[in-house]
C-alpha cells in the first residue's frame, strides 16, 4: 500500500526543502566514469547529422535532374544520346 500525503504533510516538506536548497549545493558528477555518462544525456543518437546529409544529396540529386530534364527540353534527345554515346568510347 502506497503512503499518501495529505496537505499538511506536503506544504511541509516543500517548505523544509525550500529551507535545506538541496540545488545550491549538488556538485554534479565527480566521477570520470559520471562526467561521460553525463555527457552524453544530450545525445540524441546521431540522427539530425545523418538526415541533413540525406537531403543534401537529394537536394543536389533533384537538381540534376531538373537540369538534366532542361537540356533535353532544350537540345532534344538526340543531343542528349550523342553526348551518351561520347562517354562509352
Amino acid at each position: 500500500m502506497s503512503y499518501y500525503w495529505m496537505f499538511e504533510h506536503r506544504a511541509l516538506r516543500a517548505e523544509l526543502i525550500r529551507r535545506w536548497k538541496p540545488w545550491e549545493k549538488s556538485t554534479g558528477p565527480k566521477s570520470e566514469a559520471g562526467k561521460a555518462r553525463s555527457a552524453q544525456r544530450g545525445f540524441k543518437g546521431g540522427w539530425r547529422g545523418r538526415l541533413r546529409e540525406l537531403a543534401h544529396a537529394l537536394r543536389e540529386q533533384a537538381e540534376t535532374l531538373k537540369r538534366i530534364g532542361e537540356e533535353v527540353g532544350t537540345h532534344g534527345t538526340q543531343t542528349m544520346l550523342a553526348r551518351t554515346d561520347q562517354g562509352r568510347k
